[in-house]
């Protein structure tokens, strides 16, 4: 009897301690099921599934923005993932970006509130995954975030997610992955100098804008024919004024203008370049 007892307890301990186990490996997240090439997403593999709210979605953006789903090289973005479904109380979620060979884009860093990087190889290529250390309680929503440093020369990037939205019952059962991925290409501007033609009926003659990328200086070089105020311009893509960058009455002759612009954010830009009788334009590339 008491042979049979002792059995008794120690299956008890072992399934409790399986259960145990499990339910922890669940709770913290794992590497590998972001439903990128080669992997499973949350649903592999016997996970999480059965789970059907009446709303859901997971959705990318990034600090500064993506524009024309763009990225400048060498930018730091803070990506945010918003996971949402309508009715769940626990949100996880599984993060990698890849480019064009299906291996690490750029570099994540500095994880945000409940997220953590781990490594998943597959085929011998370590790819970094960032993903959540709990699972985040929020009412329908949770949000996860991370830096993100564009590659220098990768020409593009995929951002592949699995979000996932649990009930918390303690098990895999009645809960629902949410797969997503967001492709991007590379903003290139190989020109190191940018040389703007003279117009031979125009006050101004050649202007030169360099170098493109800038990090923090820049050169600008006017050919004045008389003498005139130049004013020197910044505004983002959709037209709105970021910053004047020189404002001065010129005298006939080339003109040599060396910019700070180590205060303005990465991302692209235009140059405006206002004389008397012409205005000139030029995009231009902010980089870390």
């Amino acid at each position: 009897m008491k042979k049979t007892l002792t059995l008794l307890i120690l299956f008890v301990a072992v399934l409790f301690g399986s259960s145990a186990f499990v339910f922890k490996k669940h709770q913290s997240g794992e590497a590998g099921k972001t439903g990128s090439p080669g992997e499973q997403t949350c649903a592999g593999g016997g996970c999480h599934s059965g789970g059907a709210p009446a709303s859901f979605s997971v959705d990318i953006s990034a600090t500064p923005s993506f524009t024309s789903n763009q990225f400048v090289p060498g930018t730091t973005y803070t990506i945010s993932i918003d996971v949402s479904a309508a009715g769940f109380p626990r949100f996880g979620f599984g993060c990698e970006i890849l480019n064009s060979l299906n291996a690490n884009a750029g570099t994540m860093q500095a994880a945000g509130p409940g997220v953590k990087f781990l490594n998943f190889n597959v085929g011998g290529n370590l790819r970094r995954n960032a993903t959540h250390t709990t699972p985040k309680i929020s009412s329908g929503l949770a949000n996860f975030s991370f830096q993100w440093v564009a590659p220098l020369t990768d020409t593009s990037a995929t951002i592949y997610v699995c979000g996932n939205a649990v009930n918390g019952n303690g098990n895999t059962g009645g809960d629902k992955p949410i797969p997503t991925s967001l492709y991007l290409t590379a903003f290139k501007d190989t020109t190191s100098h940018v040389g703007i033609s003279e117009n031979n009926s125009s006050s101004i003659g050649q202007v030169m804008v360099f170098p493109n990328p800038v990090k923090d200086f820049l050169n600008v070089s006017i050919e004045l024919k008389k003498s005139q105020t130049i004013d020197l311009i910044l505004f983002d893509l959709n037209g709105r004024w970021i910053k004047t960058l020189s404002h001065v009455q010129q005298a006939v002759g080339t003109v040599t203008k060396i910019l700070d612009v180590q205060d303005v954010p990465s991302g692209v830009y235009f140059l405006r370049i206002n004389g008397e009788d012409k205005k000139l334009s030029q995009k231009l590339v902010m980089i870390e």
